[in-house]
């Protein structure tokens, strides 16, 4: 069964890579309750690997649309050579090929912290963990409210567009639900549902790219990979694609007109929760003097959690 673990994470990590919660948030609490990722567990390093499955499930979805992007692209840069290029002329790919490098410039410049990123994230404490998820709740709460907006990607402006790149670069460099800061600034801005999937996640294509070839030239591999059958680590990008695919497309749903109204207070509601039982489950480990782990050692020891 422990050979299997890794294909399980991926089925599990690609469909909840782009909904509004947080794998590396939900892993931290997992670690500090029963201490299963301390020590040497190969988890994090698969959540690198399997990530490349959920960056193939975008370009699935949106190769048209970055094929037109890189098109237009090239219309431009003959435009500028030849003299026609104008500023008024700005159709919704156009414009996505000036809006989309400025929001990743917080992201390019977060990249050159990775190391101390880790750091304060290894550091950071459970109750830290609880109130991120708590805020993002009730900011997915107003956003949903606010619900719908009419605005589309030709509309996108520079404000916007460096006002969604820190709202990403803030679920990158912390325990964050990955999704919810984007799709929440970019529902009180005032896009459609179209919009904000469709910006988002070709934001999250190149960031995560870099991000995450970062993180594995800073991650050693652990012994434990040796030992897990040669066919885990494809077989496992194959399953994160796939339900990557299908997390897009749930995402999609999620923040589409259905019957008027958005449906991200599912979500505001779930991290709310989740950051509410945090606090007081810390809270009684304050009191108690001890933390949930001693208490229960035995119980979690099925989980090979270490010491």
């Amino acid at each position: 069964m422990e050979k299997i673990y890794p294909l399980l994470q991926a089925v599990i990590q690609g469909f909840l890579e782009f909904l509004p919660v947080s794998i590396e948030g939900h892993l931290a609490v997992f670690d500090h309750f029963t201490r299963r990722i301390s020590g040497g567990s190969a988890i994090p390093y698969y959540i690198n690997v399997f990530r490349f499955g959920s960056l193939l499930a975008i370009l699935i979805v949106y190769w048209k649309l970055i094929l037109n992007i890189v098109i237009e692209a090239m219309k431009m840069i003959r435009e500028i050579f030849s003299g026609k290029f104008s500023f008024r002329d700005m159709r919704p790919e156009r414009n996505l090929v000036f809006m989309l490098p400025l929001s990743l410039v917080p992201m390019i410049l977060l990249a050159f912290f990775g190391k101390y990123i880790d750091a304060l994230r290894s550091e950071s404490s459970i109750i830290a963990t609880g109130c991120i998820f708590m805020a993002m709740g009730i900011l997915m709460y107003i956003a949903d409210s606010r619900y719908p907006g009419s605005r589309e990607l030709s509309k996108m402006n520079v404000p916007d567009a460096l006002l969604l790149g820190v709202s990403q670069t803030a679920a990158f460099g912390f325990t964050v639900p990955n999704a919810g800061p984007a799709v929440s600034v970019t529902l009180l801005r005032g896009y459609s549902d179209t919009s904000i999937v469709s910006f988002s996640l070709l934001m999250y294509l190149p960031a995560m790219l870099f991000s995450n070839i970062s993180a594995l030239d800073r991650t050693a591999v652990p012994e434990s990979i040796a030992d897990a059958p040669g066919w885990i680590i494809p077989a496992g990008v194959v399953a994160a694609m796939i339900f990557g695919w299908v997390s897009i497309k749930f995402l999609q749903w999620l923040v589409s007109d259905v019957q008027g109204e958005g449906h991200l207070g599912f979500f505001a509601k779930y991290n709310t929760i989740i950051g509410g039982l945090i606090l007081a489950l810390t809270l009684i480990e304050s009191v108690l003097g001890t933390t949930f782990y001693d208490i229960f050692k035995d119980a979690f020891s099925f989980l090979g959690a270490g010491a």
